[in-house]
């Protein structure tokens, strides 16, 4: 069961960008676009194991990782948990 419940898409997406920004900190002034993926901004499959447990703890999110695979960019991903939280 999740603990956050009714959780707007733009909390969302502000969780995701700051984790992805705090894994690659390259990032920290990146504009995100519509569309973009992770792999398009050169993040390596080790750093989005680590960008997506991030994600995880910080919406207090229990899921399997394997349930993020879908997603085939950040939009996506964020549809994703989105719904998620807002499901249970």
């Amino acid at each position: 069961m999740n603990t956050v419940a009714n959780i707007e898409r733009s909390q969302v997406q502000r969780v995701v960008f700051d984790c992805i920004r705090q894994v690659i900190p390259t990032l920290q002034d990146h504009t995100f676009k519509q569309g973009e993926s992770l792999a398009a901004l050169g993040v390596n499959s080790m750093e989005r194991v680590e960008v997506i447990v991030d994600i995880l703890a910080a919406l207090s999110l229990r899921m399997p990782m394997t349930e993020t695979m879908p997603a085939t960019n950040i939009d996506e991903l964020i549809g994703l948990l989105h719904d998620r939280l807002n499901c249970s």
